[in-house]
């Protein structure tokens, strides 16, 4: 079933497009919303944090406390998924051509890792934000535990990316040499280009 859902969007681009606008939507919805009723954020500068401890957020409260907990472990749920369909993918390559044991089994534990690595990323992001402060007492390290999880859960998948893909590493060392040598042969031109002084100088002596 889910699979069969993946390949009609993927042969749909208006579908396509509707599914991945949905979060934008949902996101601007309730912010809107919340705001009209009254619940708003109160950001702490110093702390590095936000909180809703002096709104009146009605049903929103225990909902985005749910959330914390519900969409890290739906995210969860669709990594097994993807993980899934590649170990029955990689089967059923394995039935035609076998290749050998140790690269399947390094390839397998890549991708453990780096399913491990997203998950609990965002899971610390949205959990810490509500679970931290009562086990901390309210200090304010719990905030800058918070914020630090929020930082890392946005670096997350370039990161794993970077490191797991070989592919990916080799392009960005091409491109920050590509742009170190564009960058040099720009200084190089600019000091070529730079007017010389000495004829001038030369000129007005002889006319004096």
């Amino acid at each position: 079933m889910f699979f069969q859902g993946h390949q009609l969007l993927a042969h749909n681009l208006t579908l396509l497009h509707i599914f991945a606008a949905i979060p934008s939507m949902m996101a601007l919805s309730f912010t809107l919303h919340m705001n009209v009723i009254g619940c708003r954020k109160r950001v702490n500068s110093y702390t590095l944090s936000y909180t809703y401890a002096c709104s009146d957020c009605g049903f929103y409260s225990p909902m985005l406390h749910a959330f914390a907990f519900v969409f890290p472990g739906v995210n969860f749920a669709i990594y097994l998924l993807v993980f899934l369909r590649i170990l029955q993918m990689k089967a059923t390559v394995l039935s035609k051509k076998v290749p050998s044991f140790s690269s399947v089994k390094q390839q397998e534990i890549k991708l453990v890792i780096q399913f491990l690595l997203i998950c609990v990323a965002q899971f610390l992001s949205s959990v810490s934000f509500y679970t931290l402060p009562p086990l901390t007492g309210g200090q304010d390290v719990a905030f800058y535990l918070t914020a630090i999880f929020s930082t890392l859960n946005t670096m997350t998948n370039p990161c794993v990316i970077f490191v797991f893909q070989p592919r990916v590493r080799r392009a960005v060392t091409s491109l920050l040499r590509t742009a170190h040598i564009r960058d040099t042969s720009m200084v190089v031109s600019k000091v070529q280009c730079a007017p010389s002084r000495t004829p001038t100088t030369t000129l007005r002596i002889n006319i004096m």
